[in-house]
Formats: structure tokens, C-alpha cells, sequence
């Protein structure tokens, strides 16, 4: 008997043998699944330990266990051993503390996943990372310097979150030690300075393992301020004699000597309120600075500085005059000037280097200008036909303090 099938009964036909096909395919996958058990309970590992993930299955093809960690991701296959397949970690991702996930993947679909942590082996010899910063800070208890210390195993691996752990420092005659815990992977306690000056030395201790010696300095505050004072051979203003000024000991407000190198700056206003300056840099807290002496009376307002911390107090100096002449000899026609001999306070010839300017007018009006320096007392001006053309001129010369004038010189 032959069955026909109507044109309307085709699509139900088709239909069916869908349906019969995704079921048979849904049955072999969820048997397959089914198939496959987690067999390894443990979720945390000691570093540096074999982690062997075990799963029970008989002949499951295309099996590997995805593996992603803080080195990379990678993938495991496995070994059958009777009725269980065993997965060995790579090395590398067992040495490190951390979170693993992991993921059982067969033909590119998700059977199994999870994650487990991987611990510090606090069996290992302990180490420690530590850091001391900043290496100077100010005196008076405001500055500080920060000790950080990192315990580790063997491994580099952080140490377990609460472990105890010691921060120790030496200053003068005190020891003072921190009982603290490792917190976020670290311990760390801020040192504050003292009011004195000095060194303060920091160790660190954690288990079995300690720190090397580290050292950050007490540097002075910032000075306060000091007297100065002058001191010199005598008060004649010869323009040779060498003035020294110098500080009192500069100190910080609680007493501590300014470090050594404190640039100090003195500031000396002269009678027509011009300013001259001089520095020096501090030793024990004392700074000195050389100035010569003016070459004519002077009277001199000198205040020291530190910048931007202490100053001084102004003392006043004056400087008195030689009172002593000198010759002014006209030759050769008029065009060789000679000035000196130059004689200082006991009328001794005046050491070489003494000042003498000379200006030159004509028809009342300033010609020119010369400078020059003594020679065993004496300073020679000469006057050139090529720059001076004959004619009358007068001319003004001052040396130590002295102005004289000449009137009316026939250069010829």
C-alpha cells in the first residue's frame, strides 16, 4: 500500500525532524556535561606549591582549562589517569600571590569556572623592601620623614595583611620603637624632627627578617635674627686697608647653629645713599666678609641679611679723612700731569693701587675723563696732541678724599 503525502503535510514532517534532532543533540551535550565532575575542593594555595586541579571523566575529547592570573592568561590540557583528568599549573602562576580564575572550556563552550588565591609562604625566610624619605627635614617637630617597609616570603610575595611589625628610631640619647601591623601590603610610620638639630637613625624588624640602617638629618630652622660688628686696622680711609665684618652666632629660634654654608649678604649705604654689598657663607654659625676701605671720608650704614629669614642690626661706621696733600707737577708743555707723590696717616708713601681721576674741560665744558691707578705714590697723565689739540684747558683731580683744580693750562 503506498502512502502519498499531501503538499500541506510536508512542513509538519520537517518540522519534526527538527525537533527530533536538537533533542538528541541537547541529550548528548547535557550527557556529556553530566559526564564531568569538579573532584579538587581546595580554593587556597601556599605559593610556590603544585596546584593540580582533578576533574572525574572517561574519554572527554577537547578538554582545557583556561587560566588567567597577573602574569597572562593560558591554557592547560590534561592528563588521564583512569577515570580522572588532572590539570598542573604552570609554574610561574604559582610562585605569586594573587587571584586566579579559571575556567573549563570543551569545544569553545563553558563547563566549569571559579578562581582560588594563591598565599604568601610565610614558611620561607622572611624579606623586607624598606624606604626612608625625605633624607633632611627641618627642626621644631612640623617636618617629618615617612618609614615604609614591605615584609615578603622568599618569593616577593606580600606578607599576610595584620602581621606585626616594628619601626625603630634613634635620636641623641632616645630609642623609640613603633609597635605597628602590615596594612594594604605595607607598614609605615611618619618620624616628626625634634627641636634639636642631629641625626636620626631608622631600622624596621618583622619577623625573622630586618631592615638595613637608614639615616635622615635634622636640618636648623630657618635663622632668627643676630647682631654684627666690624673689625679693622684703623679707621683712616686710605682706599687700601682691608675692613672685616662678621655675624654674631646665627641660630634658628630654638637654638640650634644655622648649618654651615648659610649665605649671609651685608649691605652697606654709603653718604650718597649708594649701596654696596659684600656676602659670606657661615662657619659655627659665624659669617665673615671683607671690604676695602673707602679712599676718601666716608660714613657707612651696614645691615646684614640672611634672605628671606633673620637680619641684623645696622651699625655705623665712619671713615675719617688722611689729611694729608699732595703735589700736582705740569710738564712738558702742558700734556704730562703728575699727581703725588701720594702720602697716607703717618705720611708713609701710599701702597700701589691708590685711585686719582682727573677730568679735562675747555671753554668751561667737560673735554674728557681719565682714571688711572698709583705707582710708588705717583700717578703721570698724558696728554697727546692727537686727542688734546692745542689750546687752554683746566682740569679737576681728585685722589684720596683731595680735589684740586687748574686753571687756564696753555697746551702747546
Amino acid at each position: 500500500m503506498k502512502i502519498a503525502l499531501r503538499t500541506y503535510q510536508l512542513p509538519v514532517v520537517l518540522l519534526c525532524s527538527m525537533i527530533i534532532v536538537l533533542y538528541y543533540s541537547y541529550a548528548n551535550e547535557n550527557s556529556n556535561t553530566k559526564e564531568i565532575t569538579l573532584l579538587t575542593v581546595q580554593k587556597v594555595f601556599i605559593a610556590n606549591e603544585p596546584i593540580l586541579f582533578e576533574f572525574g571523566g572517561n574519554q572527554i575529547k577537547n578538554v582545557v582549562l583556561m587560566i588567567e592570573g597577573s602574569y597572562g592568561i593560558t591554557s592547560v590540557v590534561p592528563v588521564q589517569k583512569g577515570s580522572t583528568l588532572q590539570f598542573t599549573f604552570p609554574e610561574h602562576f604559582t610562585r605569586h600571590k594573587g587571584i586566579i580564575s579559571w575556567q573549563l572550556m570543551q569545544s569553545g563552550k563553558r563547563l566549569f569556572n571559579g578562581e582560588l588565591t594563591v598565599i604568601a609562604n610565610e614558611a620561607t625566610k622572611t624579606k623586607m623592601e624598606s624606604y626612608l624619605g625625605p633624607p633632611s627635614i627641618v627642626a621644631g617637630g612640623r617636618d617629618y620623614a615617612m618609614m615604609v617597609t614591605v615584609p615578603t616570603d622568599s618569593l616577593d610575595n606580600p606578607i599576610a595583611e595584620g602581621t606585626p611589625t616594628l619601626i625603630k628610631h634613634q635620636f641623641l640619647e632616645n630609642i623609640t620603637t613603633n609597635d605597628l601591623e602590615t596594612k594594604d601590603l605595607i607598614a609605615w610610620k611618619n618620624i616628626f624632627s625634634y627641636k634639636k638639630s642631629g641625626r636620626i637613625l631608622v631600622s624596621a624588624e618583622c619577623k625573622d627578617a630586618d631592615s638595613k640602617e637608614f639615616m635622615t638629618v635634622v636640618y636648623p630652622d630657618n635663622a632668627i635674627d643676630f647682631t654684627i660688628k666690624i673689625t679693622r686696622e684703623h679707621e683712616f680711609a686710605d682706599g687700601n686697608q682691608i675692613s672685616v665684618l662678621s655675624t654674631s652666632v646665627i641660630r634658628d629660634q630654638y637654638e640650634n647653629i644655622v648649618t654651615d654654608g648659610t649665605y649671609v649678604t651685608f649691605f652697606i649705604e654709603n653718604k650718597e645713599g649708594k649701596l654696596l654689598k659684600t656676602p659670606g657663607l657661615t662657619i659655627n654659625g659665624v659669617a665673615r666678609a671683607e671690604i676695602l676701605h673707602p679712599d676718601h671720608e666716608e660714613t657707612w650704614k651696614i645691615r646684614a641679611y640672611v634672605t628671606g629669614m633673620g637680619k641684623s642690626d645696622e651699625i655705623v661706621v665712619n671713615y675719617k679723612p688722611l689729611e694729608t696733600d699732595y703735589d700736582v707737577v705740569i710738564k712738558k708743555s702742558g700734556r704730562e700731569i703728575t699727581v703725588g707723590p701720594l702720602r697716607s696717616f703717618m705720611k708713609q708713601i701710599i701702597p700701589d693701587g691708590a685711585v686719582v681721576k682727573m677730568y679735562i674741560y675747555q671753554e668751561n665744558k667737560l673735554f674728557d675723563y681719565k682714571v688711572d691707578t698709583s705707582l710708588k705714590g705717583k700717578v703721570v697723565f698724558d696728554l697727546l696732541e692727537d686727542f688734546y689739540p692745542n689750546g687752554r684747558y683746566s682740569f679737576r683731580i681728585e685722589a684720596l678724599g683731595i680735589v684740586k683744580k687748574i686753571e687756564q693750562i696753555e697746551l702747546w
